[in-house]
């Protein structure tokens, strides 16, 4: 069951980020669970989640840790950061949809950008932290 929220929450993702009219404008719909070859940038890649289990004498539910990776080709890192940010808003203006589930609260739990090795690629994450319950019936 643990793999099964995970996926119904990555879909729920993915989906938000991929008709967010302010993403679209930066990303164009480039929301990939594996980086394609020779991808355009920008692009935003779903990475790995922890799941564990949070329960309660009454529900069963789910602690997740998501990442999600940014990339941008942008030399000042402010296009990687402008994408942060309209990622945590897509995400948080709206509660997401999650079938048999209630989404509790989906937070952003760290922000991180740097430059990669390449000295070309400016690479952000965004690390979510998410506590899902069974929906009762």
């Amino acid at each position: 069951m643990a793999s099964h929220i995970s996926w119904v929450l990555q879909k729920a993702i993915v989906e938000r980020l991929q008709n967010d009219e302010d993403l679209i404008e930066k990303i164009n719909k480039r929301v990939y669970d594996v980086t394609p070859p020779n991808p355009i940038f920008p692009y935003v890649v779903l990475g790995q989640d922890t799941i564990k289990a949070w329960n309660s004498k009454t529900s069963l539910g789910h602690d997740i840790s998501f990442i999600i990776h940014i990339f941008t080709r942008d030399k000042s890192r402010m296009e990687m950061k402008d994408i942060i940010v309209k990622i945590i808003d897509a995400l948080k203006l709206n509660p997401l949809y999650l079938e048999a589930n209630l989404l509790i609260y989906l937070m952003p739990e760290l922000v991180q950008s740097f430059v990669e090795l390449d000295q070309m690629t400016c690479h952000g994450i965004i690390r979510l932290h998410a506590l899902t319950a069974q929906k009762p019936g």
